[in-house]
């Protein structure tokens, strides 16, 4: 039988800004992941995390500081493609 390891995927955050309505504010992360690939993400919740703050990924899901958090579905994309995209938001 095949031994599953929970191989945990951890991200920083690099950049973050604020989009939207005042009333209804979005958070956008730009972050760099351990794999070396980059991501825009949002929180479901849409709370905005600290520039150096570092997401987890086990196979119980997403944490921050212990905490679980429920991200908006990302796609991976390039190192220039994300500062592109973060710049054109």
């Amino acid at each position: 039988m095949k031994n599953i390891t929970d191989v945990m995927l951890t991200c920083g955050i690099v950049e973050s800004r604020f989009q939207g309505e005042s009333s209804h504010p979005i958070c956008i992360h730009r972050v760099a992941f351990n794999n070396g690939k980059f991501a825009l993400i949002r929180s479901v919740s849409n709370i905005c995390f600290a520039n150096g703050s570092v997401l987890k990924r086990s196979s119980q899901g997403w944490f921050s500081e212990s905490k679980p958090e429920k991200l908006l579905p990302f796609e991976y994309i390039s190192e220039q493609e994300s500062i592109r995209r973060f710049r054109e938001g």
